[in-house]
């Protein structure tokens, strides 16, 4: 099984891109969170970002993949489906 690393770059039209690619290797500097058998690597640089966003992902007829977007609620990141919850 291979596990999501999600992080956060520089670029980008409002000076940060997201990436979202599968990655088996986990440093010192990540942190890993796991929920329904999803392994979600976030290395800590990214995570500052990534706290208040929702990682979401979509299957339906409109297109598929995964999306970030802003949360509601603050200090929380989260994967739809409660595939991860995850607090400061």
């Amino acid at each position: 099984a291979h596990n999501l690393r999600v992080s956060v770059k520089g670029g980008g039209c409002s000076g940060l891109m997201y990436d979202i690619a599968f990655d088996d290797t986990v440093t010192a500097q990540d942190d890993v969170f796991e929920d329904q058998g999803v392994k979600v690597i976030v290395d800590r640089k990214s995570l500052l970002y990534l706290l208040g966003t929702t990682l979401e992902f979509s299957d339906g007829l409109n297109g598929k993949g995964f999306s970030i977007c802003k949360s509601q609620r603050k200090s929380y990141l989260r994967m739809r489906r409660k595939l991860l919850h995850i607090t400061s």
